[in-house]
This record gives C-alpha cells, sequence and structure tokens, in this order.
C-alpha cells in the first residue's frame, strides 16, 4: 500500500511538472519595463534687445540671425541624443496656446512658458537667452600651407535657465561661454577675395554650443552615476554625445543627506564626499567605462562628475 502511494505521488509529481513545462512554454515572457523618460519643454532661443541692436549696427546680424535659429534646432538634437528626455519644442504649443489662450501676441514671458509646457505635460523648461555675440575677422597665418589670410573669430555667450515646470521654480540658470579659436591653421575658413565666408565654422560653432548647454542641463538634472563597479574598473551611464571621452579624469562621490539653507529652507542640493578618481577608457552611445586609480569605497550609484 505506502509502494502504491508512493508510485501514485509520483506521477502526480511528474503531472505538476510536465504541466508547470507546458504553463512556461505557452507563457510569453515577461515584458522589458517601459523606458520612463522625463519630458523637457525647449523654448524659442532669445536675443537680448541691446544685442540685436549692436548686431544690427555692426552688420552682423545675419549671422546672429542663423546662429539663433540654429540653436533652436541644435538644442532639441542634442537633447534628444542624451536619451535621458523626451523634447516638446515651442513648435509643439500651438493647441496649448489656442485652448488656454496664452501668449497669443507671441510675446511670451519665462513664467508663461513654464505654465504652456506644463500643460504640454513637460516637467522642466529650458530657455536659452543669448547675451553676448561677437563676429569679426582677423590676419592669420596658416604655417601648414605658409600663407596669410583673413580668419573669422567668433565669440558669443549665453543663459540657460532650467526651470521646474511643475512649480515654476528656477532650478539653475548656467551661463555658458564659447570663444571658437579653431581656425589658426584650418584653410576651410579661408575668405576668398571678393567672396563671403563658408558657413563651417558658424554651423561648428552652433553645434558645439547646443552639446555644452545639453550637457549642463543633463548633468544638473540628472548627475552621471556608477552603473557597475568589477575590481578597478567601473561604468558610468553616460555615452556619446554627452561630452564625456576618453582620457578624461573623473571624480566620484557619495551622496549624503540633503542640505538645507537655514534661512530659507530651500534645499541646497546633497552634500557629497569625494571617494574616488577614475580615467575614461571607452565610450559607447549609452555607456563609458573607467579605470579607478584612487578608490576609497566607490560604489554602485555614486554619482560621478568631470574633474576641473
Amino acid at each position: 500500500m505506502k509502494i502504491h502511494h508512493l508510485f501514485r505521488a509520483g506521477l502526480a509529481g511528474v503531472a505538476l511538472f510536465a504541466a508547470a513545462i507546458a504553463h512556461a512554454q505557452n507563457t510569453p515572457a515577461p515584458a522589458a519595463p517601459a523606458v520612463q523618460r522625463q519630458t523637457i519643454g525647449v523654448t524659442d532661443v532669445k536675443v537680448l534687445p541691446a544685442l540685436q541692436a549692436q548686431a544690427d549696427s555692426a552688420g552682423t546680424a545675419n549671422a546672429l540671425a542663423r546662429l539663433t535659429q540654429g540653436l533652436d534646432s541644435q538644442l532639441i538634437a542634442a537633447l534628444g541624443a542624451s536619451r535621458k528626455f523626451q523634447v516638446v519644442s515651442r513648435s509643439d504649443l500651438d493647441v496649448v496656446q489656442k485652448e488656454q489662450s496664452l501668449g497669443a501676441s507671441g510675446a511670451v514671458d519665462d513664467a508663461t512658458a513654464a505654465k504652456m509646457f506644463k500643460l504640454a505635460g513637460a516637467k522642466y523648461v529650458l530657455t536659452t537667452t543669448i547675451d553676448n555675440f561677437q563676429d569679426r575677422t582677423e590676419t592669420a597665418t596658416f604655417t601648414t600651407i605658409g600663407q596669410q589670410a583673413e580668419r573669422r573669430k567668433i565669440t558669443f555667450s549665453c543663459v540657460a535657465k532650467i526651470y521646474d515646470a511643475t512649480t515654476g521654480k528656477l532650478l539653475e540658470a548656467p551661463d555658458i561661454q564659447f570663444d571658437e579659436m579653431d581656425v589658426r591653421n584650418n584653410p576651410t575658413y579661408i575668405q576668398d577675395q571678393g567672396g563671403e565666408w563658408a558657413d563651417t565654422l558658424l554651423a561648428n560653432v552652433t553645434r558645439l554650443a547646443a552639446e555644452k548647454i545639453s550637457q549642463r542641463v543633463t548633468d544638473v538634472l540628472f548627475p552621471a552615476k556608477v552603473v557597475a563597479k568589477t575590481d578597478s574598473q567601473i561604468t558610468l551611464n553616460r555615452g556619446d554625445g554627452t561630452g564625456i571621452a576618453v582620457g578624461q579624469v573623473w571624480n566620484v562621490y557619495a551622496v549624503g543627506k540633503e542640505l538645507i539653507d537655514p534661512d530659507t529652507g530651500e534645499s541646497l542640493g546633497h552634500e557629497e564626499v569625494l571617494i574616488g578618481k577614475a580615467t575614461i577608457t571607452d565610450v559607447t552611445p549609452r555607456l563609458a567605462t573607467a579605470e579607478l586609480t584612487e578608490d576609497r569605497g566607490v560604489a554602485v550609484l555614486d554619482t560621478a562628475r568631470p574633474a576641473e
């Protein structure tokens, strides 16, 4: 009798095991978690009125306009390439404008823009204002070809304000400086006699400026983090298009308690303790690997920033 019961129990176990296999074969694999990206609204790039008047007087208004228009599209592209954001541009807000009667005059201030982007589902808003622009020519010697020619020098700066669209609070307003001098020995930028400047330099300035602004926005809202560590090698969640490059030295910080301003009650960020240094050894589209040269307890989810 005991043998019979054991045999039946064995059969039942086999049946249950077979059923489990059949169920597993007919059950689809669990879906990968959906990628969650915060939405950022990007307003039209603005130019200070006094700067526009100066450009009009100096005859550089056309170059300033082309830089401004180019920066609009390049910013959207750079923020999208960061893989951290869903991007909503100012041109996507027509429906919101019509439904809410906001900014009908076309003169939209930062507060109104933040409100509009909030209605469009954006968590953050980026407003960029160009506050300095100089486009001038100088005489340069191109040593590689043994010639002298005029060269073009473009200097400009802008303020990139980052707002929390849900509260209207200004999170940070970094001043982005840019001075393009990459023409000293590059005959591409020589001006043909009686001709006009090639647009190569202006396009290059615009692209690099957009990347620099995007990197700063990304670093403010989503600081780079250690996502893996094996012995002395760490992996960071930064890849191509975010300013990271082989050979750079990055600091690694342990993040502590939140710091509160005793006068205003405002959050000042979190306490950070330097616990390591690493040299970037490889960069892929989404990740970067680095070799730790100092390690005082580096762990996954620690914050990382380029060493100054």
